[in-house]
Parts: structure tokens; sequence; C-alpha cells
């Protein structure tokens, strides 16, 4: 009697905490979940299940003829559903416009905040989705689980998280957001009501457990309805520590623990899961079945017929593996070297290795989501090595960098952008708040303890994540980059945050091994310039001998600084290199990069349009090297507004800097159309700015010719020209970083050779050069 009130007491804490880790999941998505097992989405406050807006053709006829019956669309999966009500219309989709959108990716001309009555089925009034009059009105179906609401009254009855629960599981359906604890526990209350429902009742909005049903069916003995045996979970799945609590059926608890070991890495990173064939192939293996104390791979689960594997994870440790990680601005890119000879860069941008390779997965955007710090860094503190965190609750790369260019003002603070920024500035403070409304002070990154929330150290978690896995296998060895301008006690604590995020990526039985890790480290190579001048100069076929030197100068014109570097390549007299760089000088600039040129270009086209924003309340921030000016005091703002403001524009004018595909249609006119937000944080969607582009280049030549100038200036002074220009007959100079692929900068940098031959040559120019100085583009690119 006691192991069956201990087991009713665990049921209940079972239900207690799903009920909370559902209402959780519904806050977080603004009531919706997209249901695992069949193609549909389901909405808590109208009880209604809707299809699939990603996979569903809605119906939909012109706003300025009436509504059709006929192009109305209703049966989708395996139901068929009704014309929604204005008041399911209104609850179910005003406020959840931003989710629909990012989930969906649902067209921005639909405005779900504004709707129009219509005639519906039988004649009852619906609700059709509508935008403007250029558009279609779309009609959504729903198909509800709540009788009270079938009759479509006035007032809809919101249901209880825990009515919501049981409505699900009645339906036998399963959120495809579940993971971990949360997933296992709800499965287990998915099967017990599939075989004995009497055991669930509702009261008062309550989910209760019938104890009297309960002990009925304990008493019965350990078989279910159809025959089968109970298992007590805790007792097979001891390795995972699951916290099921009472008896479920074998292949239940097999089937959602395969579930959980292949979909691992799926909810730390979002990588793709495994196969299945991991846990079943003798060459194969799962690392988190590994139990680091047995002598040998064994089989955890006894009870099941097919053996699971486990693998030793020291098993897939690259030891002559180098990975090299270009921490940069607007993003990161990994490479790595399996061998002294064979390097290639590695997908980081992307966690779906299945897809087609482009371009774009080997650059990882440089930028955090903050969704639910608390919650993440509890889970990230409890173990040593791959601790069970949650994508959901930060993530990073291209869905935080989408989601941030879909969010509204009140979002602003939940994304940090600046992270290379914010760490080579030694007073910069940066408010945050994520989206469970928790605020937090991030302080200078110097001040950054080693119990506080370090937002490197997290980013270089995922990266590790990305690397070390059972797709690619473990790293040991990790060179850093690191600008010229960053202060030795910054490229110090990068290293620290940089070892400290990558190991909590490894399997805690590999980092309780002293040899292997003995073996661990991440270290800062050459600076960025240098690094790129050892490319350039051996993808560029220079092969110094006997006493010839090659001087050089690099401009590596990047997204945050530009760095600049000088120095000479020749033989080297020692045998155990080749050739060696000496180093004649360094230099940069520190607000010369395409981020802080958008920031500039951003600020002038605002300023020129400053009366009209004035009238519509709408406010900008003074980004590095801008002044303020007569009229600023009402526009310039340190708001969340006025920061996303300067975001959204900065991406638009994105395609004028880098010229992409989309940069011809958009700037065709001298009117750009921005989403921007006033100081209310009210959205004014398609605002129209004034653009001059002559002008706007005019301000990008002026701001890169500066830098140019500082280069020349620097170049001049490590090599001590014109007095050794006897002895350096000529200087190749290496345009690197992203930013130089810029027309404009070839076009300075012709202007100030030509400049700078005058001056450092005269009549004495050599014919054979035709220049002092010989320009290589940057590798990579077509003209290279």
């Amino acid at each position: 009697s006691n192991e069956i009130e201990s087991q009713s007491n665990e049921l209940k804490n079972c239900i207690k905490f799903v009920s909370t880790e559902m209402e959780n999941m519904f806050t977080k998505q603004q009531n919706w979940l997209t249901i695992k097992n069949k193609d549909v989405i389901y909405n808590h406050k109208t009880c209604g299940l809707y299809p699939n807006f990603k996979t569903f053709e809605l119906g939909h006829s012109s706003t300025k003829g009436e509504f059709s019956v006929e192009s109305f669309k209703n049966e989708f999966s395996d139901y068929k559903g009704s014309l929604m009500s204005i008041n399911e219309f209104s609850i179910a989709f005003t406020d959840a416009s931003d989710f629909l959108q990012s989930e969906f990716k649902l067209p921005t001309y639909y405005t779900i905040s504004e709707f129009e009555c219509c005639v519906g089925l039988n004649g009852k009034f619906g609700a059709r989705w509508n935008s403007t009059s250029e558009f279609d009105s779309y009609h959504v179906p729903i198909y509800r689980l709540n009788a009270d609401n079938n009759a479509l009254d006035d007032e809809i009855i919101v249901i209880s998280y825990e009515e919501s629960l049981i409505t699900l599981i009645k339906e036998g359906l399963i959120p495809d957001t579940l993971n971990g604890e949360f997933q296992r526990q709800y499965e287990y209350i998915l099967a017990l009501y599939n075989e004995h429902p009497e055991v669930f009742k509702v009261e008062n909005g309550k989910i209760i457990c019938d104890e009297l049903k309960f002990t009925e069916i304990s008493n019965n003995g350990t078989k279910s309805s159809n025959g089968r045996n109970y298992v007590d979970i805790n007792s097979v799945n001891s390795f995972a520590k699951a916290s099921m609590p009472v008896a479920i059926h074998n292949e239940e608890i097999v089937k959602s623990f395969k579930e959980m070991l292949l979909s691992c890495d799926t909810i730390r990173a979002d990588i793709d899961a495994y196969d299945d064939k991991i846990l079943t192939d003798p060459n194969r293996g799962h690392w988190d079945l590994w139990n680091e104390n047995a002598e040998q791979e064994s089989n955890l689960f006894a009870e099941v017929e097919i053996p699971l594997i486990a693998r030793d994870p020291i098993s897939d440790v690259n030891y002559d593996g180098v990975i090299g990680i270009d921490f940069g601005t607007k993003s990161t890119v990994v490479v790595f070297q399996e061998n002294t000879e064979h390097t290639m860069p590695m997908r980081i941008g992307t966690g779906k290795l299945s897809k087609e390779i482009e371009a774009y997965h080997y650059e990882n955007p440089t930028v955090l989501e903050l969704v639910d710090v608390e919650k993440f860094m509890k889970d990230y503190n409890k173990k040593i090595g791959r601790p069970n965190t949650y994508w959901n609750d930060i993530t990073t790369s291209h869905t935080a960098f989408d989601a941030f260019l879909n969010s509204n003002s009140e979002q602003y603070y939940s994304y940090l952008y600046e992270l290379k920024q914010w760490a080579g500035d030694k007073n910069r403070k940066i408010r945050l708040r994520d989206k469970k409304s928790k605020d937090m002070l991030l302080l200078p990154y110097l001040e950054i303890e080693d119990e506080d929330f370090d937002p490197i150290e997290i980013y270089a978690y995922y990266i590790g994540l990305y690397i070390n896995n059972m797709h690619n296998g473990i790293y040991l060895d990790y060179l850093l980059s690191s600008p010229v301008s960053y202060e030795k006690s910054i490229r110090e604590k990068m290293i620290k945050s940089f070892t400290k995020g990558i190991k909590k990526s490894l399997p805690q039985s590999l980092l309780n091994n002293e040899e292997i890790m003995s073996k661990f480290r991440v270290t800062i190579g050459a600076s960025e310039p240098v690094a790129y001048a050892i490319c350039a100069l051996e993808e560029y076929g220079f092969e110094p001998a006997d006493d010839e030197k090659i001087y050089y100068g690099v401009f590596d014109f990047g997204g945050g600084t530009t760095d600049f570097d000088f120095g000479l390549y020749c033989e080297s007299e020692e045998r155990r290199y080749d050739y060696i760089c000496k180093n004649f000088g360094d230099g940069g600039d520190q607000y010369l990069g395409g981020e802080n040129l958008l920031e500039l270009l951003a600020f002038e086209v605002f300023k020129t349009n400053q009366d009209l924003l004035r009238q519509q309340s709408i406010t900008f921030i003074l980004p590095p090297e801008c002044k303020r000016f007569l009229g600023s005091e009402t526009l310039l703002s340190e708001s969340q507004e006025a920061k996303l403001n300067m975001a959204q524009l900065m991406e638009k004018l994105r395609h004028f800097w880098e010229k992409t595909d989309s940069y011809k249609e958009l700037f065709e006119s001298d009117i750009l159309k921005v989403n921007l937000f006033d100081i209310s944080g009210e959205p004014k969607l398609n605002f129209e700015l004034k653009i001059d582009l002559d002008y706007i280049e005019k301000i990008l030549r002026s701001r890169i010719e500066k830098g140019v100038r500082n280069f020349f200036l620097g170049l001049v002074d490590a090599f001590n020209l014109p007095k050794n220009s006897n002895e350096i007959k000529n200087i190749k100079i290496f345009l690197a970083g992203n930013s130089s692929k810029s027309d404009i900068l070839k076009d300075v940098f012709d202007e100030y050779t030509r400049k700078y031959d005058a001056i450092l040559l005269g009549d004495n120019l050599n014919p054979k050069l035709e220049s002092f100085f010989t320009i290589y583009p940057p590798l990579g690119t077509q003209e290279s």
C-alpha cells in the first residue's frame, strides 16, 4: 500500500510538472503549438485545431468582393473545420503576429490585428484574415475541441492550461517542441491515459488523479488491459535518471529513450537528429550511453531485445586535428585540419547537415537570442560537460538573427548582436531583458566574474556543440583569431571564455580523463592581419629564395574594425622553418568596419529625413564618430525603439553596401521603405524615407579614404620611406576582409598608390613594375 501511495503521489507530481511546462510553452509561443504526429497546429485560447500554415493553402477571395463558400478550404489532416468567428479570430491571432510570422513565415503584408466581418457557412458571421485592399482576404478554418464553443456565441470560453493538456491527451496529439524530461513525462501520461482514462478527471480547471481508480488498477496486478507487462521506468533506465514515476509499457520506455538519445543534440543546438543505426551498429554507438566506470562497452538496456550500443567518446578524439575559429563582428567562421596538410571549412551556421551545402552554412552570425536565461544557466551549470540545455532557451546563429530582424521593439533587448564590440570596449555596459521579462545588466567584459552570465562563453559553447558531436568527432586543439586593436587583457579573457564554453560541449567522461584533457588548449595565434598575410603569400605563390625579400602590407577591412600589418617575408635561416615573417609595424582604424559604415549611412539617411521622423515621433541612435545636429534633441535616443530603427535601416542599406541581388530593385527610386517604430513602440510598416544614393556614396568614400590615408601613413613609417626606397623596390598590398570587396575601396587604393608612387619614386619609377605597389584582391573572390 505504501508503494501504491508513493506511485500515486509521483503521478500527481508528474501531472503538475507537465502542466507547468505546458503553460510555459504556451506562454512562449503566444498560445500556439505545432503538433508532431499530425499536420496541424493547436491554439490554447480557442481550444481549436488549425491547418499547418506552412503546408496548407488557405482559401481566399478578393477583399473587394463578397465571401464565397467555394473559396473556403476547410479540410485539413483528418479534420473538417468551420469558418472562425470574429471573437475566435481576435483572441487567437491579434497578439500572436510575431510568432506566427517568424514560425510559419507568413507574408508581412498580412495584418492580423484588423479583420472584417463576413457571412460564413450557413449564413453565420465569421472572420476573414484580412489585409489591405490590394491583397486577397484569407479564410481560416478551425476544428473546435471544446464543445462549449461550438455554438459560436459572442463569448469564447478559454479553458485552463491543464484542460488544454488533457484535451491534447484525449486527442492523442503530441506537440513537436517537447524535449528531455518534458517529453518523457508527457508520453507517460499519454500512455497511461490510453490504457486507463478513468484515472484522470478534471475539476475546476485542474487535472485530478482519481486515487481510488489508481489503487484499483494497481491492486489488480502489473498487467495492463491488453495483457502487456508494466515495467518500472526507474529500474530500467537508471542511466538516464528519468523521473517518470510509475509503471509503463516496456516498448514505450524504449521508444521514448531512443528518441531522446537520437535527438539529444537537436534539443541542445538544433543539430540534425542522429540516425537509428548509431544505437545498434557495433562500430558506432552513443556517447551518452557510455559508463565511464565500466570496463567495456555494455548494453545498458538489459531488457531490450536489440542491444543499445554505448561508445567511449575517447575513441572519437582527433588527436592530430586543429580547429581555427575566426570570431568575427558579424559572423564567425570555423575551419578544421585533420592532418598537417588538409584544411577545410566546417558547417556551423546551421545544424541541418542533411541539407544541400550553401555558402551561409559556413558563417555563424555572432548573435544570441535570450529567451529564458535563468533556466538556461540553471541547466548549463548542472553538469560539467554536455549539459541538458535547451535550444529554445537561448538560440544563436541564423535562427537568432532572423528572429531579431522580425522582432518588435519590445523584444529588442532580448538580442545580443554586438558581442565582439562589447568585448573590445572596456567601459561598455549593456542592459538586457530576456523574453521572460527578466532584466539584467551586462557589465563590461573585463568585469565579468566566473559565476556571472558570460555571453561569449555561451556563444563558444554553441560553437563547441557544432564542432564536437557524433557527426564530426572531438577536437582538442583550438586557434582563436584576435584583432590587432584588442588589449592583452581582453585577449586573455577571450581565451578563458572560449576555453570554458568549448569544454562545456565535451562529454563528461572525457573531461574526467586528466591525460586526455592535458592536450586540450585554446590559444590565440597570429593576429588576424598577420594570419591573412601568411595565407595570401602562400596562395599567391610567393617562394622567396636566398636573399630575396618580399615586403608586404595588409589592409584587413572587416565588419567592426580595420587592422593594418606591415612586414617582411623571406627564407628562414633555421632548418625548422621554410619561411619567416618579420613584423615591421601594425595599426588600425577602430571605427572603419562594414557594420560601422552601415551605422554611419543610416544616421545620415535619418538625418536627411528628420522633419518627417519628427512628425511621426520616430527616433534613432547616435553612432560613434557621428555628431549631434540642430534639432536632434527629440530625434536621438538610446531607447529600444531607436536602436531597433537603426538596425532595421542598416539591414536595408546593407543591400547597397554589399551590392546584393536585391540591390537594384530596392534602390530603383529615391524612396526606401523600412519597417520602423515610434517612441510608443507602434510599428510604422513600410515607412518611406527619401534617399540620395550619390550623397551616401560620397559619405562612404570619404570615410573609407580616411582609413586608406592612415594605412599609407603607417606603411611609410613602418618601412622608413622614402629613405629605404632604394632597398625596397616594391611592396605587396593584400586586401583582406569582406568589406574589401567594395568597389569604392579599390578606387581609393588606386588613387593613393598613384599619389605615393609620385612621392616615393618621382622620375625613377620602375617601368617593369609600373608602380611601387602591387595590389592583391581578397582571397576567395573572382578577381583573386
